[in-house]
């Protein structure tokens, strides 16, 4: 999907601009799960593999994309349903997650150093 790809791309990017070795080694460190948990969720074959999957990294806590700014399967299901949201809409959704986690942690681990 090229939107996607762009995405990451662009999350690419964003890693390359930062100036210290250190600060990149703790981004990437930190954004390890978040890594982790998009591969998963992007890698699900449809709408109810991903909600099951979301759901299982919304119970762990750890790593948790915000898509469509939910942090629960449930209500995470319900907008979909009532938007008519595509699965690809979805995985869009879910990359953009990513991107502001990364974001997020470069932020806050700049901020640090």
């Amino acid at each position: 999907m090229k939107e996607i790809e762009e995405i990451y791309e662009d999350m690419k990017t964003m890693v390359g601009q930062i100036e210290s070795d250190d600060v990149v080694e703790e981004v990437e460190e930190e954004y390890a799960i978040y890594d982790t948990n998009t591969k998963l969720l992007l890698n699900s074959s449809d709408i109810d593999e991903f909600l099951s999957t979301y759901d299982t990294i919304c119970q762990s806590q750890e790593g948790v994309l915000e898509c469509f700014e939910f942090t629960s399967a449930d209500k995470l299901r319900e907008y979909i349903e009532e938007n008519e949201i595509s699965f690809d809409e979805l995985k869009i959704e879910t990359a953009r997650a990513s991107y502001e986690a990364l974001e997020n942690i470069i932020f806050e681990v700049d901020e640090d150093y």
